[in-house]
């Protein structure tokens, strides 16, 4: 009997800390995301490179559902719909910020300021989704 009550209090232990650390395992990799592709977009890379290099990270961290939507907003607005802007600075990484929604669930507002004329603060708002053990986003709000 005491053996299985441990076993109870070691399996509710190790749910609660699993639960609690998926807001920060989405948050670390929509920030590796971030980081990955704004400093790729910024490099002197040549535009080729650069764009199998995004769509490879895209393919990587989106749902098959995002990439369509992906496609869709670029066509319909003429701008990366990640940054919400037809180009990157590296700059701009310094400011990068993400965190989760408290009101709504797995939405991720990831923020930053485009440092130029305007210093304008961009806000993306992003639904990640946990895929068979691995956080990818599904949409971009």
């Amino acid at each position: 009997m005491k053996l299985i009550l441990t076993l109870l209090l070691v399996a509710t232990a190790i749910t609660s800390k699993a639960q609690s650390s998926s807001p920060e395992q989405a948050i670390t990799m929509l920030n590796k995301f971030y980081t990955a592709y704004m400093s790729e977009l910024s490099s002197d890379k040549d535009l080729k490179i650069i764009d199998q290099t995004l769509s490879s990270l895209r393919q990587k961290n989106c749902t098959p559902a995002c990439l369509k939507q992906f496609k869709k907003l670029a066509v319909k607005t003429d701008a990366d719909p990640f940054l919400k802007a037809q180009d990157c600075d590296k700059e701009w990484l310094k400011t990068l910020h993400i965190k989760k929604d408290p009101k709504k669930s797995n939405i991720y507002a990831v923020s930053y300021t485009a440092i130029n004329d305007t210093n304008e603060k961009i806000v993306i708002h992003l639904l990640v989704v946990n895929q068979n053990g691995l956080y990818k986003i599904a949409a971009i709000e």
